[in-house]
């Protein structure tokens, strides 16, 4: 196992990956729940007396959108929370990369090995993007499930693509981690910097 990285990183990572898939879709059962029971419209009425500069605060240029369960889920979870638990998911395996490895002393002994920096590396990042790719499937089964549970009508493709867009912005917060982990060899560097990237990013 050893010998592959890529195979050892996501074995590690079995039981995480296990405890946030249940997590996200217990999450997604009850958010599920809330909107087959509450009337839309009438809580869209309520979000409309917002202030607008409030509303495009917290759902973007567009407003907040509660009429359909897309745009409820839009407001409610793709905008803050599931950014949050996926960003989070792929920084911290990204600081895995390098950093922590070299902060624990154990780099070299790996290195010592058949493997090269090169592969190593590569593999630890194709690591990450597995996870990320992992936990995007399931927050998209998940609401897929729930939706059907509850008898809700919403659009498969469009859950698919606002998952992909998840999962490309928390890759790329992943790919600049393990940069900043290469060039300082700091794991607090790495991950304080990708997060800060991440919040000024999401404020801008």
């Amino acid at each position: 196992m050893l010998n592959n990285i890529f195979l050892k990183s996501i074995r590690d990572s079995k039981n995480v990956l296990i405890y946030w898939s249940i997590g996200i879709f217990l999450l997604a059962i009850y958010i599920m729940f809330i909107v087959s029971e509450i009337p839309l419209d009438q809580f869209q009425a309520i979000i409309n007396s917002l202030p607008d500069a409030l509303g495009q605060f917290l759902g973007g240029s567009g407003g907040l959108d509660f009429t359909t369960v897309e745009g409820f889920l839009n407001a409610q979870i793709f905008t803050i929370m599931a950014p949050l638990i996926v960003i989070g998911i792929a920084i911290s395996s990204a600081s895995k990369a390098n950093a922590y490895e070299e902060n624990i002393k154990s780099l070299d002994i790996i290195l010592s090995t058949s493997i090269s920096r090169e592969r190593y590396l590569i593999e630890k990042i194709l690591a990450m993007i597995a996870k990320v790719v992992f936990i995007c499937i399931v927050h998209w089964a998940s609401y897929v499930l729930a939706a059907l549970i509850f008898g809700l009508d919403i659009s498969y493709s469009k859950l698919a693509t606002i998952c992909v867009q998840l999962g490309l912005i928390s890759i790329t917060f992943g790919l600049i981690c393990v940069l900043v982990g290469t060039i300082t060899g700091n794991t607090t560097k790495s991950i304080g910097i990708a997060s800060v990237i991440g919040i000024a990013s999401y404020l801008i």
